[in-house]
């Protein structure tokens, strides 16, 4: 009997104890890394922090690559708004003058030779290579009537930052101007367009084309052979 009884509380006391057991929440679960897996990254992903050498490698050549092209590009970018930026080369009128003077009786010119009109110019060249000149012309008119034209000898290379002098010629037909009222025997208004053509290039890559105009009027005495009071207007085609 007291087998019994012993056996049966035994029983009872096992049931208690499974009952507490099922009653306990399960435990979280640990974070904890075990021995036989890899180390993983503070997100969590799953992929190892070591890093190969060859994509060390392969970060710092990009790295470097994309240095150089930076650098490069400023400075390209530097020398293009400095010493590789093209600037409009001036053009000046100095004087213009007769080859001889003209032979007026009583208002009228001998229409029987012609005469020569010299124009003294010069360009100024700012940029850092040569301007290449290779075409330049005047013409002459008086009371809306052309009475000559001409040019010069060209192509002419004018170096970086230098002035040249050159000179243009126009061949006046006396039989043009003749025929002009409003010729007088002190002296006339004569108009001239002075036009140089050229462009600068720079190591092959920037290129630029001018077209270098004055319009000019001066005032000619038939006493003496040059013009006086000449006065320019500046005009700049690209």
């Amino acid at each position: 009997m007291y087998v019994c009884m012993y056996t049966y509380a035994a029983k009872s006391s096992t049931m208690a104890d499974s009952n507490k057991d099922q009653a306990k929440p399960l435990a979280p679960l640990s974070h904890a890394p075990r021995s036989d897996q890899p180390e993983e990254d503070d997100y969590g992903n799953g992929r190892p922090k070591h890093v190969s050498g060859r994509t060390t490698r392969c970060i710092l050549c990009f790295g470097f690559v994309a240095s150089f092209v930076l650098l490069l590009t400023v400075t390209f970018i530097v020398l293009a708004l400095t010493l590789f930026h093209i600037r409009n080369p001036n053009l000046t009128v100095h004087s213009a003058s007769f080859s001889h003077r003209l032979e007026i009786d009583n208002g009228t010119i001998r229409a029987d030779s012609n005469l020569t009109v010299t124009v003294k110019i010069s360009v100024h060249n700012p940029n850092a290579a040569s301007f290449s000149v290779t075409n330049g012309s005047t013409m002459v008119w008086f009371v809306h009537e052309v009475i000559g034209e001409g040019g010069g000898d060209f192509p002419v290379k004018i170096p970086a930052k230098k002035t040249v002098q050159m000179n243009l010629t126009a061949e006046i037909v006396t039989s043009r101007l003749a025929s002009v009222p409003g010729l007088n025997g002190r002296g006339m208004n004569v108009s001239s367009a002075i036009r140089v053509d050229g462009k600068v290039k720079i190591m092959k890559i920037f290129k630029k084309s001018f077209h270098l105009r004055r319009d000019c009027t001066m005032m000619y005495n038939t006493s003496e052979l040059t013009f006086h009071d000449v006065r320019c207007q500046k005009h700049v085609e690209i």
